[in-house]
């Protein structure tokens, strides 16, 4: 069977997007797919597939050379800290360039428009905001402009928040969240969340590789339904058939935002610089392993400061320019994309997990 796009280098592709086109571009036998993984232990999901896997720094110019050598296309999902999506994002750019492929999707996020509010379009311009994963976005997103006219063909995606089987952020997180019994609908919060299931990105993807029309453009991708947060949050805990939520205030979520602030600081600063000891510790004493995963938790279901804010964003970001470019229209409303979701959680036993 001829592949439609030959040869296809993912980055990033043991994460969850990267994770997920691989499987479709295999199942759908769209390409020959070169998969890129930064660590051999991220790469159990997409072994299960006759794809080539190959371990890539792309902080290694000779490496990422060597990965696309012979592709076709290359789609850039990998990301990290402010070095790995800007320097980084620099030496995939330069090896497409060198290699010649065809194009480069370069996968970005609509965090770029900055804390906005109303109807949001690529028209808009990009602004720091002073988060440091959005300001590198931006600052990747001006070097594929840069080599866009050194002659490297770029489309660049813009998706929302992206939801579905494999999503830490957005699945797991919220999941545990909703089972703690600590969550609920927050009055006066009433920003968008702006979803989009996982497999409606990927298709994105597939259509920005070869539209002639996209070449140096930028798409907002997202679905075309409109709700706000607590709507999303309720609409996830019927589909994991759970108790209805409870009214909860905003400044009790505010003061445990507050509280919880030092703790996750500390818990950082302690990983980072203590690691080793910490995991030793916990694997040989079981009141410090019952206490760390107890403070994990209250971590993970407690909403930041940052969050919060995020909650009361009212942006609802346009697709017109993928709808009349690309040709995307999203194949996942919400209560078809959560139904699989639940139902991914459920099978691999998150709920007993997470519940326990």
């Amino acid at each position: 069977m001829m592949e439609q796009y030959g040869t296809v280098l993912v980055t990033g592709a043991g994460g969850f997007v990267g994770g997920r086109v691989v499987e479709r571009f295999h199942l759908d036998g769209l390409a020959k797919v070169r998969a890129a993984v930064h660590r051999w232990s991220s790469a159990a999901r997409i072994g299960r597939f006759p794809v080539d896997i190959v371990k890539l720094d792309i902080m290694d110019k000779d490496s990422l050379t060597r990965a696309m050598k012979d592709s076709d296309f290359v789609i850039h999902c990998a990301y990290g800290d402010k070095r790995v999506n800007e320097k980084g994002t620099e030496n995939v750019l330069q090896a497409a360039l060198e290699v010649g492929v065809r194009r480069l999707v370069h996968f970005s996020t609509v965090e770029v428009y900055g804390d906005v509010s109303g109807h949001v379009d690529e028209s808009m311009p990009m602004v720091y905001s002073g988060n440091a994963y959005a300001d590198s976005k931006i600052n990747a997103e001006k070097l594929c402009a840069a080599y866009q006219e050194k002659g490297l063909s770029v489309v660049v995606l813009r998706p929302a928040l992206i939801y579905g089987p494999f999503s830490k952020l957005w699945t797991i997180r919220i999941a545990e969240c909703l089972l703690s019994g600590r969550w609920g609908k927050i009055n006066h919060v009433d920003g968008f969340c702006n979803p989009v299931y996982v497999d409606d990105v990927v298709s994105a993807i597939t259509l920005a590789l070869d539209c002639e029309a996209a070449d140096g453009q930028a798409f907002n991708i997202t679905s075309l339904e409109r709700l706000t947060w607590n709507q999303y949050f309720e609409r996830f805990n019927d589909a994991l058939g759970l108790p209805s939520l409870k009214q909860k205030t905003l400044i009790g979520f505010y003061t445990r935002a507050s509280l919880m602030t030092p703790l996750r600081l500390t818990a950082k600063r302690a990983m980072t610089t203590h690691s080793d000891i910490i995991m030793k510790t916990c694997a040989r004493w079981s009141p410090m392993k019952s206490a760390a995963k107890k403070a994990e938790a209250l971590i993970r279901t407690s909403p930041s400061i940052q969050q919060l804010k995020l909650y009361n964003r009212k942006a609802v970001y346009s697709i017109e320019r993928a709808r009349e470019i690309l040709g995307y229209s999203p194949a996942f409303d919400l209560g078809r994309g959560l139904r699989l979701t639940a139902a991914w959680l459920k099978h691999h036993g998150y709920l007993a997990r997470l519940g326990g």
